[in-house]
């Protein structure tokens, strides 16, 4: 009897700390943009929709925003084209088309805009995101087979700054996540299986 009564409350108070980890799962900065690196030479950047987690006015589409360390140790400046649609909110709704180690973070990743335009041109328009609004749309694809050992592993994850190479507020909008990643839920109910699991066995 006493052991069972024991039991009970070590399964209850396994719950109660994975509940816990939960809530705290989700008030957490959200994820803004999903990394595929599954692919060195097509890592696929991937808006989620989420909200930035400030207002945040600071710079333009040519100053973009940085993924800080993103590469796992500090790189040459360097700047090369990417394809796709990834759009930061702006009046212009020129997508990011160029990628390059970041000045200031040098393991950080710049996505920024650059049309070569005399000004006004479209990467002049400021980026406004918002806490009511989708931080970015689309996705872009960038060519990273040269930095393939320098990559985050799946399911690393860091802050992204509004600005770049010391210009902007350097405000945190949220995260980045490189993929796949196991998501909190999956987890919480493989961990509450094998709870459950092990105290069907010692009442058996």
């Amino acid at each position: 009897m006493l052991r069972a009564i024991v039991s009970r409350k070590v399964f209850w108070a396994v719950v109660a700390m994975l509940l816990a980890g939960f809530a705290v799962s989700v008030q957490a900065e959200p994820i803004l943009l999903s990394i595929d690196v599954s692919k060195p030479s097509a890592v696929t950047i991937t808006a989620t929709g989420a909200h930035s987690l400030v207002d945040d006015s600071s710079a333009n589409v040519q100053l973009g925003v940085v993924l800080l360390s993103f590469f796992n140790k500090a790189q040459e400046y360097a700047w090369a084209n990417c394809t796709g649609d990834l759009t930061p909110p702006s009046s212009s709704s020129q997508g990011y088309n160029w990628w390059g180690p970041d000045t200031v973070d040098t393991a950080g990743l710049n996505l920024y805009a650059f049309t070569g335009g005399v000004y006004p041109a479209p990467e002049h328009a400021v980026q406004n995101f918002s806490t009511t609004a989708s931080a970015f749309t689309g996705t872009c694809t960038v060519d990273l087979s040269s930095y393939a050992a320098s990559l985050p592993l799946a399911g690393e994850s860091g802050d992204i700054w509004a600005g770049s190479s010391g210009l902007g507020s350097h405000a945190v909008l949220g995260q980045w996540v490189a993929v796949p990643e196991p998501s909190t839920m999956c987890l919480l109910t493989i961990l509450f299986g094998s709870i459950v699991a092990w105290m069907w066995r010692r009442r058996g």
